[in-house]
């Protein structure tokens, strides 16, 4: 399989082109970005990847499955192998999907290239962000809206 092939996914919550739609529509100001994946970031550029899956995954559904975190790490650890250390990361755009739900699109960016990735956020009813669901890829076009790409 080449590194180009690998995905990481763990969705629970998806949001329907219709509700990424309606919320590009919706207004110019785009929502905050929830904390829960900014603590993400800089854990990993901080301390590496398994803290900030440590951080993505606190209060998620599958937040005590070790096999689903062990998966997410076998899974983007031939990126990383491939692209090198991280370096850095852009926000792309946040989609409010709905009053509790945003997706969050992010350009990681490695030594040797970057890898593409959205965070599903849920908000509940403590008012607490948690990620239910993520996808990382190193083909942008898996990942990011196409307005993002030219088409």
């Amino acid at each position: 399989m080449r590194i180009y092939e690998i995905a990481v996914i763990v969705a629970f919550v998806s949001a329907s082109p219709l509700c990424a739609q309606r919320a590009a529509n919706a207004g110019t100001t785009r929502p905050e970005v929830p904390a829960i994946v900014t603590r993400g970031l800089e854990a990993y550029r901080a301390s590496g990847l398994s803290g900030a899956v440590d951080v993505w995954l606190a209060g998620s559904p599958i937040a005590d499955n070790a096999t689903a975190k062990a998966g997410m790490l076998t899974g983007l650890a031939p990126i990383e192998t491939v692209f090198g250390k991280m370096i850095g990361w852009d926000i792309v755009d946040v989609i409010e999907v709905s009053s509790h739900v945003r997706r969050v699109y992010v350009v990681v960016r490695l030594e040797r290239g970057p890898f593409y990735g959205f965070f599903e956020c849920y908000q509940k009813a403590t008012d607490d962000w948690i990620i239910p669901g993520m996808l990382f890829n190193a083909k942008a076009q898996d990942i990011l809206p196409p307005r993002y790409l030219g088409g």
